[in-house]
């Protein structure tokens, strides 16, 4: 079972860069590390420089999510998404259901 840590504060009191440290150190003891950013703002920007998403990422992330009112985002460095994706799936229908109209883009994972 996969462990849960939480840092939990006021703005600006250094959350983000306590868990870029922890990121960091158990990256280099050989973790695979997730990160969930919470927010309640909206119109947030993913992974840009100086983002808390991108610093994540920075540290070893090896997924970063975004939650927030307006948006949820993910981003992996995961090798092989096929089965991943498959797991996802019936999840991510919640979030389609809604729509009329789905477009997508298929992509095949070719040996490298």
């Amino acid at each position: 079972m996969a462990a849960i840590v939480s840092f939990i504060g006021w703005h600006d009191c250094g959350k983000t860069t306590l868990a870029t440290g922890v990121v960091a150190s158990l990256n280099q003891m050989g973790y695979r590390v997730a990160v969930i950013k919470s927010s309640s703002e909206r119109n947030i920007e993913f992974d840009t420089p100086e983002t808390d998403t991108f610093k994540h990422k920075q540290a070893g992330a090896d997924s970063v999510m975004l939650v927030a009112p307006d948006q949820m985002v993910l981003q992996t460095k995961q090798k092989d998404l096929s089965n991943y994706l498959k797991r996802i799936k019936k999840r991510l229908k919640n979030y389609w259901a809604p729509c009329l109209t789905q477009v997508q883009r298929r992509f095949e994972i070719a040996p490298c």
